[in-house]
């Protein structure tokens, strides 16, 4: 938390982080980094203070600080699956199968890369973010994804904000992923508008998308609600997609934080999403916290109709998914379109609610429940209906422990039950990690059974171990192994099964 706050610029809050690391964890394993990062901030912050009667230039002549990230994991997996199957009636022999595989070799590549140039004026940042898969069984599954890449510059004084580039959107009904423009400007101390250009970022997408938004933002202060309104609109191959008003909540003060969001899509005269979470924390350390999210799944949009329109070769090596777009939109129409998309398009139910609070000052009890429901689709084109998935239910209880054994170790045990209309199960955790010097020791071991209600029972172990080695404070290495044993045993089935993983790789901080 302490080093996302110095990134962002927060630097008092990155101090007050870093100066509560050390007063609840005064003999943890990062303690010589936070103390070196908290003498870093204390001289940034005295010499921004001792330079605050000037008034530099927008320019300045601030240094560009680099920082970020790269690392690089192998990963090896094999698996072996039995199966025997009951014999057909007036058959004595049982069939039985075995393969062994090789199932995952890939070596993931991870680049994280910004600079900064920060003054009292202007702040200026360039981000970098790229992901490189390397499929060694196969590959035309290897990839390479660049994440972000993006300029931004922020000016107090004019009160403007700017980003270009390929970037993460931060709400009011933006894409998760897109290439395109983001700008806002304070209208006044707590009042700020906002606007967004761009085109949404979905890797092997065949199809075109563009969109614009904008929105009115109050800043929340604390202890006063703030929230704001917006305006998106999303086209898809030259129609429109979608048209979405919509209004985000938020609340925060010491004990109580609050967030919430409502959107409506005008096109399909339905609402997308609505949703709000919670946490309050008490004096005596209890963290309640609850979250409902009811949303349509998929999102709203004119490609959920296709399937139901034409029927597509799964063996075909390629399908023009533009041509069908447009050749459904020409023979139904885009209302047409939108009401075949809307029966196809289910809605999905979560509610969550829980608790977490210190017995001791070395051990802390939680438990939750969650409840979950996706709703049936109904008939289109050549498509059936499907039935819902009914309701499930999982009751969990935590148990979180820290220097039981030996001076900043860790344990967390976990005990679910799962009640679903077609089966019910029980998983059980238990994780410990100690550190030790420089390196640190984390071991787990899971253990999940099910019984559905065609008899038939599974059982899966899954042990775990990984060791890992930090080098100066910013290389680390790391490796884990793992197995997997899976059985299943009934009257339609058994199959048992093993798969041995294995990963190792190291990760190099710089700044």
């Amino acid at each position: 938390m302490g080093q996302a706050r110095e990134y962002s610029g927060e630097l008092n809050k990155a101090r007050a982080e870093y100066e509560q690391y050390l007063k609840t964890y005064p003999n943890g394993s990062h303690v010589p980094r936070v103390k070196e990062r908290l003498a870093a901030v204390r001289q940034t912050l005295g010499q921004t203070s001792a330079n605050l009667g000037l008034k530099p230039s927008s320019g300045g002549s601030a240094p560009w600080t680099i920082f970020g990230g790269v690392s690089q994991y192998l990963y090896t997996g094999k698996t072996q699956i039995e199966t025997i199957t009951p014999p057909a009636p007036a058959q004595l022999v049982f069939n039985r199968d075995t393969l062994s595989l090789t199932d995952q070799r890939s070596l993931i590549t991870n680049l994280d890369i910004q600079a900064r140039r920060r003054d009292a004026i202007s702040d200026t940042r360039f981000v970098f973010r790229d992901t490189d898969n390397r499929n060694y069984l196969d590959s035309t599954r290897s990839y390479n994804r660049v994440n972000a890449a993006y300029v931004e510059q922020t000016h107090k004084e004019y009160g403007y904000f700017v980003r270009a580039g390929r970037q993460l959107g931060t709400g009011s009904g933006v894409p998760g992923r897109f290439d395109g423009l983001s700008l806002g400007y304070n209208l006044a101390p707590e009042w700020r508008v906002n606007g967004v250009v761009g085109e949404p970022v979905e890797f092997n997408s065949p199809f075109s998308r563009k969109m614009y938004g904008f929105n009115l933002d109050y800043t929340a202060q604390i202890g006063k609600p703030g929230g704001n309104v917006y305006f998106i609109e999303q086209t898809l191959e030259g129609f429109r997609d979608r048209r979405a008003v919509g209004t985000e909540i938020r609340y925060f003060d010491p004990y109580l934080t609050v967030f919430g969001t409502l959107e409506y899509d005008i096109d399909f005269g339905r609402m997308n999403v609505g949703m709000a979470q919670a946490n309050l924390r008490t004096d005596a350390g209890t963290n309640y916290f609850a979250n409902i999210d009811i949303r349509k799944t998929p999102p709203l949009s004119l490609i959920t109709a296709l399937p139901g329109q034409i029927s597509l070769d799964p063996f075909a090596p390629t399908t023009d998914f533009r041509t069908l777009l447009l050749s459904s939109v020409n023979s139904l129409g885009v209302d047409e379109l939108r009401r075949q998309a809307t029966i196809l398009t289910a809605n999905s139910y979560l509610y969550s609610v829980g608790f977490t609070h210190p017995i001791t000052p070395r051990w802390q009890l939680g438990a939750d429940y969650r409840n979950a429901n996706i709703s049936g689709t109904g008939e289109s084109g050549i498509l059936p209906a499907a039935p819902g998935s009914g309701t499930s239910h999982v009751f969990s209880g935590q148990a979180l422990g820290n220097g039981i054994f030996v001076n900043n170790d860790s344990t967390v045990t976990n005990i679910s039950m799962i009640v679903a209309p077609t089966f019910t199960g029980q998983s059980y955790s238990l994780s410990y990690g100690v550190p030790y010097a420089a390196w640190r020791l984390d071991a787990t071991m899971r253990l999940y059974t099910q019984s559905d209600n065609q008899d038939q029972r599974q059982t899966r172990i899954s042990p775990t171990l990984k060791v890992a080695y930090r080098w100066r404070s910013k290389v680390s290495f790391e490796v884990e192994a793992g197995l997997e044993k899976f059985s299943e045993s009934g009257p339609l089935r058994e199959t048992n099964s093993r798969r041995y993983y294995m990963f190792g790789g190291y990760r190099w901080d710089f700044q």
